[in-house]
C-alpha cells in the first residue's frame, strides 16, 4: 500500500524550474516515487553541463522531485517525454526540506514496511505498523509525523546506500534518520 497523498500536508521545500537545451543524454538515474519522480543521481550529461554553469540554488541534486516535464505532470508523460524531447526541456522542481527523527527501538521492532531501488538514493516507507515508528508518531507533532511515502535520505551519517541504511535502522537501539516527503501533486 502506498498511502493516500492527498493526507500528507505540503511539503517542506521550494518550488524552481529549470530549463535545458538537450543536446543528448540528460544524465539523470530518477526513482519513480508515488506520481513524482524523484532525482537519485546526476550522471554525465546535459544537467552535469547545466549544474556546472547555474547557480547553487538552481542546479538539479540527488532528492529533488520533478512535478512536471514541459507541461506533463504524470510520471509516465513525464519520463515520456524526459526519453522522447528534442530540443528545450522545461523542469519544475520542488527541492524538499529535510528534517530529521530520532527514534528509540526500547526492545521493540522498528515497525515500518520500506522498499528501496539498488540504485537508488533513499529509502520509502511503504508501511507503518506497531514498533519504534507508530511509538514516535504517537507523540509527535502531525506535520513531523513519519507517513507512508516519506523517504529516508540519511540514517545516522550513512547516505546514498540503501541497504546499508536499513541495515542500521534493524540494528541500532537508537536510530537518527533524514526524511523528505514528496510533493503533493494535482
Amino acid at each position: 500500500p502506498v498511502g493516500d497523498p492527498s493526507a500528507r500536508e505540503a511539503p517542506r521545500g521550494r518550488v524552481f524550474e529549470v530549463s535545458i537545451m538537450k543536446d543528448g543524454s540528460l544524465g539523470l538515474v530518477l526513482d519513480l516515487k508515488h506520481s513524482v519522480l524523484s532525482v537519485a543521481r546526476v550522471d554525465d550529461g546535459c544537467i552535469e553541463a547545466y549544474n556546472a554553469m547555474a547557480d547553487q540554488d538552481s542546479r538539479l541534486a540527488t532528492h529533488d522531485y520533478i512535478v512536471d516535464v514541459n507541461g506533463q505532470t504524470s510520471t509516465s508523460s513525464m519520463l515520456a517525454e524526459l526519453e522522447e524531447c528534442k530540443g528545450t526541456v522545461k523542469l519544475k522542481v520542488v527541492r524538499p526540506e529535510p528534517w530529521v527523527v530520532k527514534l528509540v527501538r526500547k526492545g521493540k521492532p522498528f515497525g515500518a514496511g520500506l522498499a528501496y531501488a539498488d540504485d537508488g538514493a533513499s529509502v520509502d516507507f511503504e508501511e507503518i505498523s506497531a514498533g519504534a515508528v507508530k511509538d514516535f508518531n504517537m507523540g509527535a507533532q502531525p506535520a513531523d509525523q513519519l507517513r507512508v511515502g516519506d523517504s529516508i535520505i540519511k540514517v545516522h551519517s550513512i547516505a546514498g546506500a540503501p541497504a546499508e541504511m536499513v541495515y542500521a535502522m534493524m540494528t541500532k537501539r537508537i536510530v537518527k534518520l533524514t526524511c523528505v516527503r514528496p510533493p503533493l501533486t494535482s
